[in-house]
């Protein structure tokens, strides 16, 4: 996991965001691919339309440039 953040041109709010990474090696792994897969799309589904304080939100999932699988993920500050 990694914390990225995002700056907002109109007033430099700065964002913390947790970036969650799969290296392109775990995902050529078939069965870990597929857990890979059931942990974006259940965090996925969790996280549309709903807000819980429990609950960490994702934004969106992505394929890297590099062929990493991506997770944007809420910043926990007080989490790990």
């Amino acid at each position: 996991c990694y914390l990225v953040s995002s700056r907002q041109r109109s007033n430099g709010h700065v964002q913390g965001f947790a970036l969650k990474r799969f290296p392109k090696r775990v995902a050529e792994d078939e069965q870990r691919f597929s857990k890979i897969c059931s942990e974006v799309e259940i965090h996925g589904s969790l996280s549309a339309g709903l807000r819980h304080p429990n609950l960490v939100s994702m934004f969106t999932a992505f394929d890297s440039e590099d062929g990493d699988i991506c997770m944007l993920l809420e910043y926990c500050s007080n989490g790990n």
